[in-house]
């Protein structure tokens, strides 16, 4: 959608996404990190997800293409007492 809607006039150079693997089976999931990190390579990737090992595969499938990716625990950094 964001290559549709806001095409290459983007000023930002982030896109958001929010939990887009919670429905997904494997071979959709790999699908569309493949697309992340191949169609949006000029861009921050910020996803969301709360499924550890889905954040680590996402993780591992950028950095094994020389990408760089971070993990940020928001419950844990941000709410714990």
């Amino acid at each position: 959608m964001n290559k549709l809607y806001v095409g290459d006039d983007d000023q930002l150079g982030f896109l958001l996404i929010d939990d887009p693997v919670q429905t997904m089976d494997d071979i959709n999931m790999a699908s569309l990190v493949e697309l992340l990190r191949n169609e949006f390579d000029d861009k921050q990737i910020i996803l969301s997800t709360h499924e550890l090992e889905k954040e680590n595969y996402i993780l591992y499938k950028f950095y094994k293409y020389g990408k760089i990716g971070q993990s940020f625990n928001v419950k844990g950094e941000l709410y714990s007492s």
